[in-house]
């Protein structure tokens, strides 16, 4: 919760060089706006899918840290045939025990709850937040 595309900012230019670098915010994240729909990994994972499409691009690889590892994850199993790679950082909800922070997440209602902390600046939250990289080979 809180994270930006700006996590990803010191890792950019170097993937830069081999491939061609979106980092997003994800819909309700910071300078998004709120999703049309939810919060849940599904609707983020087709949000990067139609973003990806949009581009004109039919592969890509995609890392994810923390909330945003599990997005990246749930976007490998739901569109396989889209994705070269996938790198997972500290995914949430992946060890042998998943955070109250998490599971609240998930549960009914807790939309405006994850639109609140999404919004709070990262200095608020913590210094490495949710978000995901996609990366084009070029």
């Amino acid at each position: 919760m809180g994270g930006t595309r700006k996590t990803w900012r010191h890792l950019i230019d170097d993937l830069a060089r081999t491939h061609t670098v979106i980092a997003p915010d994800l819909p309700g994240h910071g300078e998004s706006d709120p999703p049309a729909g939810d919060y849940s990994l599904g609707a983020h994972a087709c949000v990067l899918r139609d973003l990806i499409l949009s581009l004109g691009c039919r592969r890509f690889s995609v890392a994810g840290h923390s909330l945003g590892g599990g997005i990246a994850l749930l976007t490998a199993c739901q569109f396989p045939e889209r994705i070269d790679r996938l790198l997972l950082i500290s995914s949430g909800g992946l060890g042998p025990e998943v955070s109250y922070a998490l599971r609240a997440a998930t549960l009914p209602g807790a939309d405006p709850v994850v639109a609140a902390l999404s919004a709070l600046p990262t200095a608020v939250t913590r210094r490495h937040g949710d978000c995901a990289w996609l990366g084009v080979r070029t």
